[in-house]
Order: structure tokens, then C-alpha cells, then sequence
């Protein structure tokens, strides 16, 4: 009866240890090492050790669980904001059960395979979930297990080539190491060692010499103003927060600026409908001689008593409107109600009206520089595929439904575009973090006016501005070239491979 207590707190133990391998806990490499080798070497012996498929599944299931509660708490606040605050806990832990179904099947995949190629069928199906999960239901790619990895640039880098996808597959292996030499007496002899040698030598190598070859990062003769004015969810639709934004823009330097950005839905009047409102912001344009990139509400008639609205975001100078950008990609549950018709739910937005999706790619042309828009959510998905001449990808979003851990989740999540692709983000998230991000997912430091006074720093993350230098992109990434494509075909040929293995040991099973 010990012996069993002792071994449930050992498992609950590391399943909540599993949801410390990510931001903002990440932060030194080693711990992060140490914790997600300790939870998923845990996680695999528990497949290895398990007696029959139900144990396959439910230990597996149980650990990522365990780990989503931790990892995931920060998605009860949104349901405070509406007033739902007392089915927060119900709603999430449906969520944390849910996702963690995924990993109860890798479990019972892995299960079926032969053990001495189960070290390979665990990272590839983490893989292969972690895609599915990046477009089921339209798509939740949070916390991939490559996103432990955000605070240590020479291991991010590989990314440029492989995507987050392809990082997660190989960081398995390496985290599983101390598993494989427990279980291998003569681990020195395995092929299996000698591969994930090379893993740690190549990604280390790849990272190191990429850092080394763009540490110069050259800047551009264009300076930029992020604005974080920290509006709370209501104050937003304040008549008073365009007022607001235009005098924390105006703050000291405003005339040497190329570019305002201001976060996402900053401006509480559709620009299209209220020419008051826009006659202010072309006036704010053309005193400072600049250009702004806000964004707002949008609405679109469909007939006399119907209409459509849009998530938008618009690039201005002193003329007016020069091009929008409707969100493409929107978040369930925030924007629009799925399965309407079944869940006594409203959205967490204001109003009944669920957003409509936008239809077209569009590429802003800001004084001859291309901007790639992506609003909010968006950004936490891979294969982009920009064209190859996007200068800079664009990020608004309002953080202020998160809690303080999704926030630095999703700041280090959109580090990852900006590598996988080659090209600086520029982020602006409302009580957010907001910064600057080069190719190789660090941060440019720039001049932040605050209210304490003016300094320098790398990230926003208080009520103020920050004025930066743009940076050049790099030359096109092989990522960006061919996306998960290459995943993809490696998922075709690890199902293949995979097959005929299960093939070979029913067939020794019927010897």
C-alpha cells in the first residue's frame, strides 16, 4: 500500500513537471533539459514498463494531463473577463483532458511497436500529433515540445530548415537519451546512441555557425514606434482610447518615426464608417510625417438587414487608408462560436455577432518595404511560405486574455516564425510583450519611453512606447522554401516504415 502511494506522488510529481518545460520557466537551458528529459523519459518507460494496452494509454494520458493543468491554467481568465469565472475550471480541464487524449494514443501506438523501435515511434508520433493538432478544429499548435528550446538560440536555428515541427521530432531523442542508456547496458554499441550524437553535434553545430555567420544584423533606415497602452478588455471600446493612443504616440521623438504600430483592435471605430475618427488619424500621419498600422472592428454590409464582421488590421499614412487585412485565421470560442447550435456558450468578444474569416493574403507596401500582417493568433501557426519579398511580418494582438504565462508563451511561440522563415516580427500585443524579433529569434533593443523615465531595453512590457531600427531580412530559409511539405513526406514514410514493422512482429509472434 506504501510502495503504490508513493509511486501515484511520484507520477503526479512529473506530470506537473511537465508543464515547467516551457515559457516562461525555460529560461535556463540546463533545468529546461533536465525537467523535459525526466518527463518524457518517464513518459516513454511508462509505455515500455506497461503490461497491456489499457496502461499504454491511460499512463501517457495521465502525465500530459497532469502537465496541461500547469502549462494551460492561464486559459481560465478569459472566462473572469465575461463573467463566466465559475466554469472556467470545468471548461479547461475538458480542454486539458482533451488534448491530452493525444498523447494517450501515442502511447497506445507506440505500444504496438517493436521495442527496440520505440524510441523512434515516440518522437515521430509527437510529431505527427503536435501537426494534426496544428489544423484539427481549425488548429491549437501551443507549446510544441521544440518550444522548450526558445530561450537557447544555437538550438532554435535549426528550425530554419526543419520548422518547429521537425525541432520537436528531434528534441524527443535527445530528451529520451538518459532512458536509452538505462535501458541499454551496452548503449556505446546501439546505432540509436551514435544517431542522437549526431543530432546533438548537427543542431548545435547548424546553430552556432548561423548566429556566428548573421551576428552583424544590419539595420535599415527606418525607425519604428511600438505603443503598449495596457487597455483593459472593456476600456477598449472607450471613446476616449483613440485620444489615448494618439498622445502616447505623440510622446517626445514622435517626428523622427517612420512607423507607429498600435495593438490589435486599439482603435474603437470602424475607419471605414467613422470619417471622424479617420480624420484623426490622417492628421496624427501627416503632423508627424509617418505612417501607422492600427487595427479595429470592421464592418461589412451583406444586404439591408445583414452584415459581416471582420477582424482587421489597416496600414495608414496622411491620405488615409492605404490597404487592410482581414484576420484569416480565427480563434474558436473567442471570435466565433463553434457548433453554435449545441453549446449554450457565447463568444468571449463583445457582441453576439460572430466574426466572418478573411479570404486573401495581403502584403502591405510601407514605403517600398513589404509587410506580412498576421493578427493575434495567428502567428502561433508554421508554414507561412512568405513570398521571398516580405521584409517584415507584422504581429498585433491583444494579450490582455491572458495570464502572465500565456503571455510569454505567446511571445516565444512567434519567435519561431521569425527563424523558420528569416525575417524579422515585429509584435505589438495590448498588456502584452511587445518586441522587435530578428531572423535568429532574439531581440533588437531599442529606446523605451516609460513613465518612470526613458531607457533601453529589449521587450515592452509596461505602459509606454518603444522606438527601434529595423532590421534587413535574411536570404530565404529552406524552411521557407518547402514548409512542412518535407514533414509531411517524412510523416508518409514513418507511417510506411512504421507499418511494415508492425507487419514483421505479428509475424514473429506467429512463429
Amino acid at each position: 500500500m506504501k510502495n503504490k502511494v508513493l509511486k501515484t506522488l511520484l507520477f503526479i510529481f512529473i506530470g506537473g513537471l511537465g508543464g515547467f518545460i516551457f515559457p516562461p520557466f525555460n529560461n535556463n537551458v540546463l533545468i529546461s533539459f533536465v525537467l523535459a528529459s525526466v518527463f518524457l523519459s518517464f513518459m516513454l518507460w511508462t509505455i515500455f514498463s506497461a503490461k497491456n494496452k489499457k496502461q499504454a494509454f491511460i499512463f501517457p494520458f495521465i502525465l500530459f494531463f497532469l502537465s496541461n493543468v500547469v502549462a494551460f491554467d492561464w486559459l481560465r481568465q478569459p472566462f473572469y473577463f465575461v463573467g463566466m469565472g465559475n466554469f472556467s475550471f470545468l471548461v479547461v480541464l475538458l480542454f486539458d483532458i482533451f488534448w491530452a487524449l493525444f498523447f494517450g494514443l501515442i502511447g497506445l501506438l507506440v505500444f504496438h511497436v517493436k521495442k527496440d523501435k520505440r524510441y523512434f515511434a515516440f518522437a515521430f508520433f509527437i510529431m505527427f500529433f503536435e501537426w494534426v493538432k496544428s489544423w484539427i478544429f481549425t488548429g491549437f499548435p501551443w507549446n510544441p515540445i521544440s518550444l522548450i528550446w526558445s530561450s537557447y538560440l544555437p538550438v532554435i536555428q535549426i528550425v530554419s530548415i526543419i520548422g518547429s515541427l521537425g525541432l520537436s521530432f528531434l528534441s524527443v531523442f535527445v530528451l529520451c537519451l538518459p532512458l536509452f542508456i538505462i535501458l541499454n547496458k551496452d548503449f556505446y554499441k546501439k546505432k540509436m546512441f551514435y544517431f542522437i550524437i549526431f543530432i546533438i553535434i548537427f543542431v548545435l553545430g547548424f546553430g552556432y555557425f548561423r548566429i556566428f555567420k548573421y551576428q552583424n544584423i544590419e539595420k535599415i533606415d527606418k525607425k519604428v514606434r511600438i505603443v503598449n497602452l495596457g487597455i483593459s478588455i472593456d476600456g477598449k471600446y472607450d471613446e476616449q482610447v483613440l485620444d489615448d493612443y494618439i498622445n502616447i504616440s505623440n510622446m517626445e521623438g514622435s517626428n523622427n518615426i517612420d512607423l507607429f504600430v498600435w495593438s490589435e483592435t486599439s482603435v474603437p471605430y470602424d475607419l471605414f464608417r467613422d470619417d471622424f475618427a479617420l480624420m484623426k488619424l490622417m492628421n496624427f500621419n501627416n503632423n508627424n510625417n509617418s505612417y501607422l498600422i492600427t487595427g479595429f472592428n470592421r464592418i461589412q454590409p451583406v444586404n439591408n438587414n445583414d452584415f459581416k464582421l471582420f477582424n482587421t488590421m489597416v496600414l495608414m499614412d496622411k491620405s488615409g487608408i492605404l490597404d487592410f487585412y482581414d484576420k484569416r485565421h480565427l480563434v474558436p470560442f473567442g471570435e466565433y462560436m463553434p457548433l453554435k447550435s449545441v453549446l449554450p456558450f457565447e463568444k468571449f468578444t463583445k457582441g453576439f455577432v460572430d466574426f466572418s474569416m478573411g479570404e486573401e493574403e495581403i502584403i502591405f507596401n510601407f514605403d517600398d518595404m513589404f509587410i506580412y500582417p498576421l493578427i493575434c493568433y495567428e502567428a502561433i501557426f508554421s508554414n507561412l511560405n512568405l513570398p521571398k519579398h516580405v521584409d517584415l511580418i507584422v504581429n498585433i494582438s491583444n494579450d490582455k486574455w491572458f495570464g502572465i504565462i500565456g503571455k510569454y508563451q505567446h511571445l516565444n511561440i512567434v519567435k519561431f516564425r521569425a527563424v523558420e522563415e528569416g525575417v524579422p516580427l515585429l509584435r505589438v500585443a495590448n498588456d502584452g510583450i511587445s518586441a522587435l524579433i530578428s531572423p535568429i529569434g532574439d531581440f533588437i533593443e531599442g529606446k523605451a519611453i516609460l513613465k518612470n523615465g526613458v531607457k533601453n531595453a529589449s521587450f515592452l512590457n509596461d505602459f509606454g512606447v518603444m522606438d527601434i531600427d529595423l532590421v534587413k531580412r535574411f536570404e530565404r530559409t529552406l524552411f521557407s522554401l518547402f514548409g512542412n511539405y518535407l514533414i509531411v513526406f517524412t510523416i508518409i514514410l514513418g507511417f510506411l516504415y512504421l507499418y511494415f514493422n508492425f507487419l514483421n512482429k505479428i509475424i514473429d509472434k506467429n512463429k
